[in-house]
């Protein structure tokens, strides 16, 4: 039996357009302002070589964000832009002014705390809580050791884990509200497929039905208007409805025309059908049909009875042939067919 590989569902970053086209405006927007901030409004530390890194690499991390990834980001990612987080904190930090509150000049936190954002976002909340951690305690050493408290730090950098918490809520919201659409569209995907299954099954019995209608109704009209009937041809079309329910996946040339010829002759023969709702492949089917109809036209003595019974054995069809209450033969497949040139095997 083959299975079906179940299909892959959206990733939920896409699904939320964390990535993709808007994703890279916001970080082109990012890196603008920020490179405005630096250049324009910060203060000889913010043009220096340093400064000029700092932005190249914050922006860097933006990219990293923004760009496609599974969600929750992967951890290569993750660890990179904590890195340049905490880098770009520590080296721009110890530049800052300590008799003014720094305003602008600490544009790398506000810079960082979009990156904390973003992982959160990502679904890497643990993790941009430990970098707001770290740089958080980056800013209060600096200020311990440049003021020799670290109240001053802490004046402008409790915004952050402030900001974090709002974020945290934020994405966690935002992430089981995707689930659930998920799960939604899912039940959805589900529930179509049963009805277009119910459909096809119904246009299955449909046809079934009326292929017993076209075999049955002159035979019982001739029945019922009280003409003579031919009780062999009767015993054979009851025979050829039971197969067509009991033995579906044997009904299948050259075997019906030898299961005719037998039964026609006085020999019971039964087809059974055990190989549940996905039958063998054609091919497999082919073969055991061919082989079981060459046994069968076989010749041997006086035959009261014969039964087919097709089944699975270890995810392998094999036909059991008795006859007379033996069983006689068990037939299976003996090799896929060969690839027909130009076509990929299904």
């Amino acid at each position: 039996m083959t299975g079906r590989r179940a299909p892959v569902p959206p990733d939920v970053g896409t699904e939320l357009g964390l990535v993709g086209r808007g994703a890279w405006i916001l970080g082109g927007c990012y890196a603008v302002v920020y490179s405005v901030v630096v250049l324009f409004f910060v203060g000889t530390a913010g043009s220096s070589p340093a400064g000029l890194i700092d932005l190249a690499l914050v922006v860097v991390a933006a990219a990293l964000l923004a760009s496609p990834s599974p969600t929750p980001l992967p951890r290569w990612r993750t660890i990179a832009i904590l890195a340049i987080s905490i880098w770009a904190v520590w080296t721009m930090t110890w530049h800052l002014p300590i008799d003014r509150p720094p305003g602008l000049d600490a544009w790398e936190l506000g810079a960082v705390n979009f990156l904390l954002f973003g992982l959160a976002l990502r679904a890497r909340i643990v993790s941009a809580w430990i970098g707001s951690a770290l740089t958080g305690c980056t800013v209060l050493v600096w200020s311990t050791v440049a003021t020799g408290s670290p109240v001053f730090g802490l004046g402008f950098v409790y915004g952050q884990p402030v900001a974090l918490i709002a974020g945290t809520i934020f994405a966690v919201a935002l992430h089981r509200t995707a689930a659930r659409i998920s799960e939604t569209r899912a039940d959805e995907q589900a529930r179509a497929a049963r009805e277009a299954h119910d459909r096809s099954s119904a246009t299955a019995v449909d046809a079934e039905l009326e292929q017993v209608r076209e075999q049955a109704v002159p035979t019982l009209q001739a029945i019922a208007r009280g003409d003579a009937v031919d009780p062999i041809a009767v015993r054979l079309l009851e025979a050829e409805l039971r197969d067509s329910i009991r033995g579906r996946a044997l009904v299948r040339e050259p075997l019906v025309s030898v299961v005719r010829d037998l039964r026609a002759r006085g020999v019971d023969v039964l087809l059974v059908d055990d190989t549940g709702e996905e039958p063998p492949p054609p091919w497999q089917l082919a073969q055991l049909v061919s082989r079981a109809a060459a046994r069968l036209v076989e010749p041997r003595g006086e035959t009261a009875g014969v039964i087919l019974r097709l089944a699975w054995d270890d995810r392998r069809p094999v036909l059991a042939l008795s006859i007379d209450g033996s069983r006689v033969d068990t037939i299976a497949p003996v090799a896929e067919p060969d690839p027909v040139p130009g076509r990929s095997p299904v």
